[in-house]
């Protein structure tokens, strides 16, 4: 299992995203399992070589993410438990570590790009037919939190906000406090970044703030009212 977004109950049936890796190779399986976790549904040798790096299921539908060199986003039919099937397959540039719904037939992928950190949007409302409707890379950031701990992630489709950290180059010199007790070279850390997605406009980025920090520590960010805390 990927993470704890790759099983799921649904109706007395679990549900599960695998990749399996033995001396027959990597590859990757979706199952369906009864209350007494007997197989009653499989999906076998899905995208040989490549490995799950995200999932989500949501009633009858789920959606799953494998990567060698590009990003398959596979969509999964899960209304008869005895029979899953693919209904649909989608291939971008890049890899997306985490899947979040974004409102109304909106899935959002947060994962890696050529050029740093990319957002992707896909249009779920057909699931034999998505569509890759914007993707944006953040520049200077390489590796999202999301990847890891998936509460490192603020979304709220109803304010229109994402919101994630990332580890980042750090500040310059001239950037940094200007009392600060060492030069940003020792540094490490993460940097928290906000954006928002307009349909038919894509992303906007609206901050990129250095956090100091350890760099395998993950950084928080809860709204209240109209105050953002980091």
């Amino acid at each position: 299992l990927n993470d704890s977004f790759s099983i799921d109950e649904h109706e007395g049936y679990v549900r599960l995203v695998l990749t399996t890796d033995d001396q027959e190779g990597t590859r990757n399986r979706v199952l369906v399992l009864n209350n007494r976790l007997e197989t009653v549904g499989a999906i076998e040798n899905l995208a040989p070589g490549e490995t799950v790096y995200s999932a989500r299921l949501l009633g009858d539908t789920g959606y799953f993410v494998t990567y060698r060199q590009v990003d398959p986003l596979f969509t999964v039919d899960l209304s008869d438990p005895s029979s899953p099937r693919i209904v649909g397959k989608l291939k971008v540039p890049g890899f997306s570590e985490y899947l979040h719904f974004y409102g109304q037939d909106r899935l959002l992928g947060i994962g890696q790009g050529e050029d740093g950190i990319k957002l992707s949007m896909f249009d779920v409302s057909n699931p034999s037919n998505i569509i890759h409707l914007s993707s944006y890379c953040v520049p200077n950031a390489w590796q999202a939190d999301a990847a890891s701990d998936y509460k490192t992630v603020l979304i709220e489709p109803d304010r229109n906000l994402i919101a994630f950290s990332a580890s980042s180059d750090p500040p310059t010199y001239e950037e940094a406090a200007p009392n600060a007790a060492s030069t940003p070279d020792d540094w490490s850390g993460k940097s928290y970044y906000v954006l928002s997605y307009e349909e038919g406009e894509g992303f906007a980025q609206h901050m990129d703030e250095y956090v100091r920090g350890d760099s395998w520590m993950g950084v928080r960010g809860v709204r209240i009212n109209e105050t953002l805390y980091v």
